[in-house]
């Protein structure tokens, strides 16, 4: 239920902030639509915030909710959230869709930098290859 997600993900959060005051340097992955409440609250820790902007296991890429179709809803992300992107990309992918999936990750890169916010790409082999 939504509920137990949000108390797992505030669990997470927890075990995170004691883990970073032993070691340092740590962060968490959490989205804004079960997670809003962690990211707030995460905000006002020294964890560093990655906040997925695709709409889980799409192949191929789209963006959810929280980015907004066309990364507009970045404008109201926190600059300590780092926009973090999954993409299922092979070289012997269609072209049509080589071109669609990097046509999205430019746009979203350029949203996020013209709202001051980092960017983290991370590719997998498609699920195609």
């Amino acid at each position: 239920t939504e509920e137990k997600i949000r108390k797992f993900k505030a669990i997470c959060l927890n075990a995170a902030l004691g883990v970073n005051e032993i070691i340092g340097n740590c962060g968490i992955l959490c989205d804004g639509f079960y997670g809003n409440e962690i990211l707030t609250r995460a905000e006002n820790t020294k964890l560093w915030i990655g906040r997925p902007a695709e709409q889980a296991g799409c192949f191929p890429l789209e963006l959810n909710q929280g980015a907004g179709l066309d990364s507009g809803n970045l404008l109201e992300w926190s600059v300590k959230q780092t926009v973090k992107i999954l993409c299922f990309y092979h070289p012997e992918d269609k072209k049509q869709i080589k071109i669609a999936q990097e046509d999205t990750i430019k746009k979203l890169f350029l949203s996020a930098r013209r709202n001051r916010l980092e960017f983290l790409l991370e590719v997998i082999p498609s699920k195609s290859g």
